[in-house]
């Protein structure tokens, strides 16, 4: 289903426009500009990907109605409206093959950031907090195959989307540079969504069945 159908649904539900909601659908939908068939809902379409929308669009959002609404909800009831049900992290990434794509380094959320701070001399928490995020993964899919939501070019973008472009505003330093030395120790290069997804085992219920009304037909 595309953006704007998602939104008008929303508006109906939850009052207000559909442009109140547009730009949430089109965050979630854009994992497609990396990967252009139905695997690119492993990175956000999930339980995971609903919280990233929170903490990326904020806990609760006020509508041109005037009524208070969730940004989770409207994730939520996005990834319904496509799949008919919200799905774990673990549904996808375990048809991701194991040995794919391997980290040639394991290094620890400590040690980026004893690095980072030896290097630009910032902030540790604020530095601790991008390498946990990035890390946090682990936590909902806890072996190796954890790095194809967030360790790739389209994590930079998320991340930067949840802390700002620059985080520390007094030495200019940029996320994507925090980032990008991330993954650049773990895997030697900046790994893209379709490194993880072109081996990833497509299965029929990533293409979605929900039919809300008989008129409309989901095509994405």
């Amino acid at each position: 289903m595309k953006p704007f159908l998602h939104a008008k649904i929303h508006a109906k539900k939850y009052g207000g426009i559909p442009e109140d909601y547009i730009d949430i659908d089109n965050f979630i939908d854009s994992s497609k500009q990396t990967h252009p068939d139905v695997r690119h809902r492993a990175i956000l379409h999930n339980a995971f990907g609903c919280f990233i929308v929170e903490q990326v669009f904020g806990i609760t959002r006020i509508n041109s109605a005037g009524k208070t609404y969730s940004p989770r909800d409207i994730a939520e009831d996005h990834c319904q409206q496509d799949m008919n049900r919200i799905f774990s992290v673990e549904s996808y990434l375990r048809n991701i093959k194991i040995d794919s794509i391997m980290p040639i380094n394991n290094i620890s959320i400590i040690e980026h950031t004893e690095i980072d701070v030896g290097l630009y001399n910032i902030s540790y928490n604020e530095v601790l907090e991008i390498h946990s995020f990035l890390e946090s993964s682990f936590n909902v899919f806890p072996d190796i195959r954890h790095h194809a939501l967030l360790h790739h070019s389209f994590g930079i973008y998320i991340t930067e989307l949840v802390f700002g472009k620059i985080f520390d505003k007094i030495k200019k330093i940029p996320t994507s540079l925090i980032v990008k030395n991330h993954l650049s120790r773990e895997f030697g290069h900046i790994p893209v969504v379709s490194d993880y997804l072109n081996n990833m085992i497509m299965q029929d219920w990533m293409s979605g069945s929900l039919k809300y009304n008989r008129k409309i037909k989901l095509v994405d």
